[in-house]
């Protein structure tokens, strides 16, 4: 099932969008948003497989043409650099700009032609686009969203009531989440909660010392505490992980009975 948004100019005007899609792509998931930050942040939260924008979309009519303002933001999210994009407007003045620089797929102008418009729709709902589904995780903080590659997050912690994500390449402050809830946002198999306030990227670990309750981050050099209450089902978790799924760090591989660095061995045992 393809995921389609529909950003109009008003309420009458996406719902009327709406009801015109519906007849076109019945079997297709429809989000109908007439306010540009509730579809950005739709957007973050789902996979959007084609986007119908009128020019002048937003509640906000602080810029002449709103619409292409979210298109833009779009297309600075690696995930929908090549996502197709139909505007829908009777600015004819804009319309060299939407192919050129916002590449998008289609341009219809008002009143709009079903036929026309059911042609560029499924045709542009054939477009393969870019794998996007996994590889990115997005965080929303007092109106910023922030994403980030999932292989690139090393560790994540909870401070004082804040959470810290830590990069290969930053440092990120947002506002308080759950550890249960950034692993449900994350939904990855190389995240694993190893005490109560940190969870950590299976593959940035370097030595594990159950004995002594605590991992090594090889990326940063660090040691990060493993929780006295989690170590068990950590220590659970890290063997079914590693040895069922044969997870390769660097050419090294886990131990999963002791913990220890053994190179290669699970690559001379398949």
């Amino acid at each position: 099932m393809k995921n389609i948004m529909v950003l109009g100019a008003d309420e009458t005007e996406t719902e009327n969008l709406r009801r015109m899609i519906i007849e076109i792509e019945e079997e297709s998931k429809i989000y109908a948003i007439h306010k540009t930050a509730k579809a950005y942040q739709i957007a973050l939260e789902r996979n959007i497989d084609l986007f119908l924008v009128d020019v002048t979309a937003g509640e906000k009519r602080t810029v002449e043409v709103p619409g292409m303002e979210f298109v833009s933001a779009l297309r600075e999210l690696p995930q929908y650099h090549f996502t197709p994009v139909i505007f829908l407007s009777s600015l004819e003045e804009v319309k060299m700009y939407a192919y050129t620089m916002l590449n998008c797929y289609g341009y219809l102008e008002r009143p709009y032609n079903m036929k026309k418009l059911g042609s560029i729709v499924k045709k542009a709902l054939t477009f393969p686009g870019a794998e996007r589904k996994t590889e990115y995780v997005f965080f929303r903080n007092k109106g910023i969203f922030h994403y980030f590659r999932k292989t690139e997050i090393i560790y994540i912690e909870n401070i004082q009531r804040r959470v810290w994500i830590h990069t290969t390449d930053r440092d990120v402050e947002l506002s308080y989440i759950t550890c249960q809830k950034i692993l449900n946002h994350l939904n990855s198999e190389q995240f694993l909660q190893c005490s109560k306030n940190t969870i950590v990227n299976m593959e940035y670990i370097k030595n594990i010392d159950y004995t002594n309750r605590y991992l090594e981050i090889g990326e940063r050099n660090i040691k990060i505490e493993i929780g006295s209450v989690i170590i068990k089902q950590f220590r659970k978790e890290m063997k079914e992980r590693c040895c069922s799924k044969k997870v390769i760090n660097r050419k090294e591989s886990w131990s999963c009975e002791t913990g220890t660095r053994m190179k290669d061995k699970l690559h001379r045992q398949s």
